[in-house]
């Protein structure tokens, strides 16, 4: 409110002033800091009457505030744990546990979204847990994880609305709001699929290769411009299988 700032404030300190008392006020009610709070004890009344001896004296105060701040979040809640798990987990950082999850919850995942049971897809994820790396993560971490369905059609599939979730709780909720959650569940999503046509390109290269002695012999055994014709075919299968490999 602009007409309550006394005229020897200058705008500048006014709205320092303003984000020290929020970040002090979000100390108090959401990080059950209220033991502590901002004494400007080494200023006189009249110095508080030079308002450079005001500014000075603010922007002591955010300093202190600021870092006590920091602290609250970066250790009392541990905010770079949380980050590093929205990247492991919600951008496919987690390679071992994302190949699991796409075994255990694929074969479920070509059923209409309608008829899908996210019980189902939440044991396929408890499985992929215990059979990755993931298995030895911060139990708070994985206890914010899981399986999650996005709002859906009738004539969409487990693949268009399969998503992970991950919750987050006063205070990290005010920096992971929910519309940047919503950010990373978009983004998981064009990944996941992603990662599905490179899990069914490894499939096929498993696929392809075991039959290469037998596909060997069999081209010994026919003529010669049938033989040729077949590697051909052979080859330009596996240039494009590598081409779309690549591209992803």
């Amino acid at each position: 409110r602009e007409e309550n700032v006394p005229p020897f404030v200058s705008h500048e300190v006014a709205g320092l002033i303003l984000r020290t008392g929020k970040s002090i006020n979000f100390l108090r009610e959401c990080c059950g800091d209220a033991s502590w709070e901002y004494v400007a004890r080494n200023a006189s009344a009249e110095q508080l009457q030079d308002p450079a001896a005001i500014e000075a004296v603010v922007r002591r105060a955010a300093g202190e505030v600021d870092a006590r701040l920091m602290e609250a979040l970066f250790q009392n809640f541990r905010f770079m744990a949380h980050s590093r798990a929205l990247k492991r987990y919600l951008l496919l950082g987690q390679g071992d546990f994302i190949e699991y999850l796409m075994v255990q919850v694929g074969p479920h995942l070509g059923q209409k979204a309608s008829g899908l049971s996210i019980y189902k897809l939440n044991s396929g994820f408890d499985a992929a847990v215990r059979a990755s790396g993931a298995q030895y993560d911060d139990a708070d971490v994985l206890g914010r994880l899981g399986a999650h369905m996005m709002p859906h059609t009738d004539q969409e599939t487990g693949w268009d609305v399969f998503s992970l979730r991950y919750h987050v709780d006063v205070p990290l909720s005010t920096v992971f709001t929910a519309d940047a959650l919503s950010k990373y569940l978009r983004i998981f999503n064009f990944l996941w699929r992603l990662k599905r046509v490179e899990h069914a390109l490894s499939a096929t290269w498993q696929a392809m290769k075991p039959s290469a002695p037998a596909i060997h012999d069999l081209m010994k055994a026919i003529p010669g411009d049938a033989a040729r014709g077949l590697s051909f075919e052979l080859k330009r299968c596996h240039v494009l299988r590598n081409q779309m490999s690549h591209f992803c």
